[in-house]
């Protein structure tokens, strides 16, 4: 009990923040594995970890989405808006700015031009008829 105290009252620097993070899940792990009896599933960790939030004063605040920050994914994004294709160059600083590693901004490109594409075939295959029929099919059956 007092742990949890300390690190919601103190202050930290953003430095530590990764390794007080990486305590306080293990630290409710460990009590929700004592109370229950039993190993946690993942289904387990998922609910603890939204059940008790990092406090703000190991948390920069910036929530995640599919594993990337806010603030990373809409970089990602706005630069994607611009440039589809960035060179090597262009990924080595967009991983700086971002904060991912360039392997990373790499995946997340080829990603988004492939779920662009995807959606593109959607759109394309809504407007064709979804039956073998045609308009003169429709015709007929009206006559």
């Amino acid at each position: 009990k007092q742990w949890y105290q300390r690190r919601v009252r103190g202050m930290f620097s953003h430095c530590h923040h990764g390794d007080l993070q990486a305590m306080w899940l293990q630290a409710h792990y460990n009590d929700a594995e004592r109370m229950r009896g039993r190993p946690l599933t993942a289904v387990d960790r998922y609910r603890l970890r939204k059940k008790f939030p990092f406090p703000p004063t190991i948390w920069d605040g910036d929530n995640t989405s599919y594993c990337f920050k806010d603030r990373s994914r809409s970089y990602l994004v706005d630069f994607y808006m611009t440039n589809k294709y960035p060179t090597p160059a262009e990924k080595k600083e967009i991983s700086s700015r971002s904060g991912l590693s360039v392997t990373q901004v790499s995946n997340w490109f080829k990603n988004r031009r492939q779920r662009d594409r995807m959606t593109q075939k959607q759109v394309v295959q809504a407007g064709k008829p979804e039956s073998g029929f045609t308009l003169s099919h429709d015709i007929i059956q009206s006559r």
